[in-house]
């Protein structure tokens, strides 16, 4: 069974948990295509040829980092381009931001209230109406200094050192391999 893992990231996290799902999921026996997301370019993110690989894949999984709540324009782009095909075959998201289902950059106090604040975004309420997905999972990613001094908008930084985020790499590697298998599981129960 083949499946497609495509992924959209800034600055390397989304990349390296799409790499673990990707080998995770080599390893229950799946051949899988992993890939960035095309950037958009003259407006077209490459459509001949995705179209062409979504078609040819069993399953697909789709990930991105998350920036103002919103995926990564590539990303959403490419599930709003080609919905009618992903609509046709198993499909899981995942979204990489500060904080994950699991794991944080914030304190435990922090998260618990934001995480009692989270509710599927409405671009995600989108891509669930015009694709029927299996399962969308949160993950955090790693935040370093250098990129929330430099890229962060000056809300954001304020924000980040208010509520005493941590730097570091927070990705929770035994949660990303266990939904990577519930991914196996479900994909070998439909062979």
């Amino acid at each position: 069974m083949g499946i497609l893992l495509l992924y959209a990231s800034m600055h390397g996290s989304t990349k390296g948990i799409a790499e673990r799902v990707a080998s995770r999921l080599g390893e229950r026996g799946f051949e899988v295509d992993l890939g960035a997301v095309p950037e958009e370019r003259d407006g077209n993110a490459g459509d001949a040829g995705m179209a062409a690989k979504i078609e040819s894949a069993d399953a697909v999984v789709v990930g991105s980092a998350m920036q103002n709540r919103l995926w990564l324009p590539e990303a959403a782009v490419l599930v709003d381009r080609h919905a009618r095909l992903l609509a046709a075959r198993p499909v899981w998201l995942f979204t990489v931001n500060s904080i994950g289902e699991e794991g944080s950059c914030f304190s435990p106090r922090v998260t618990a209230v934001w995480r009692r604040m989270l509710r599927e975004t409405e671009q995600i309420a989108d891509f669930r109406e015009n694709i029927v997905f299996r399962d969308h999972h949160h993950f955090t990613g790693a935040i370093s200094e250098e990129t929330v001094r430099k890229e962060w908008s000056r809300f954001g930084r304020l924000f980040f050192w208010i509520m005493r985020g941590r730097y570091g790499d927070h990705r929770e590697w035994d949660a990303i391999d266990a939904w990577a298998g519930t991914i196996a599981d479900e994909l070998g129960a439909s062979l």
